[in-house]
């Protein structure tokens, strides 16, 4: 079935958290969320662990982590973005740690929509402490006005893989669309238009894509590692195997 792809305006927002201050940052994110709303835009994202800080929670213990975990949808985070959704009528996405029904902890990011609807990621490459899981699913999901959305977490992108399932918010050229050169807090504005997807190159080569031929990509070389070995590791990886 082809689905019609819409124009939609998006922004993006960077600021520096406060580390372990949930209130702090989502007073932020609410500053933040006025201002896009204002500028007319239907979709405004936050950064990674932006509601409970990130590069901090490496040395946490099991307890710290814990205190500042919550369920999705059920938790005050989400429910607070789900207020802030439909205060200003456009779908708000920020990220903090989830705590699921057995425990467990994900670096996850939330998008909540002013129809009352939230989709979750969680984070499929999650490194930043040892007690937070990784993800095992690909998120996607349609946003109200139909545009369909995935979401990937910074070290997410890093795969190909995972960018060739889902997509960037990006121009389809790869074109920058908006940017900012703020060392500060900042928010960018873009219109994302339908019709410069319709023609791209990548729309219309990957119709002769051949899948029989790449399924070497997807096959296990016996040589995978755990991804925080691979993030922290100062060890040459080539010289261990030729040991």
């Amino acid at each position: 079935m082809n689905r019609r792809v819409k124009d939609l305006r998006a922004a993006s927002v960077q600021f520096q958290h406060v580390p372990g201050d949930k209130e702090a940052n989502l007073a932020t994110v609410r500053e933040w969320t006025a201002q896009a709303a204002a500028a007319g835009a239907e979709l405004v994202i936050f950064p990674e662990m932006c509601l409970t800080g990130y590069w901090h929670l490496r040395d946490l213990p099991r307890e710290a982590l814990d205190a500042l975990a919550e369920p999705v949808p059920d938790g005050e985070s989400t429910q607070a973005l789900l207020a802030l959704a439909a205060e200003y009528q456009l779908s708000v996405g920020a990220g903090f740690i989830e705590r699921d029904a057995d425990g467990r902890l994900f670096n996850s990011y939330v998008v909540a929509m002013p129809d009352g609807r939230t989709a979750c990621h969680r984070k499929l490459h999650a490194f930043i402490n040892e007690h937070i899981s990784s993800g095992s699913d690909y998120t996607l999901f349609d946003l109200p006005n139909g545009t369909r959305a995935g979401i990937l977490i910074c070290y997410d992108c890093n795969l190909g893989e995972n960018v060739r399932i889902n997509a960037m918010i990006l121009d389809p050229y790869g074109d920058v669309l908006a940017e900012t050169w703020k060392a500060d807090d900042d928010m960018v504005v873009a219109d994302l238009q339908a019709e410069t997807r319709a023609m791209c190159t990548g729309v219309r080569w990957i119709r002769s894509r051949r899948p029989e031929l790449y399924k070497a990509v997807s096959t296990p070389t016996g040589r995978e590692q755990d991804i925080r070995t691979v993030r922290f590791s100062t060890a040459n990886p080539e010289a261990s195997n030729r040991d």
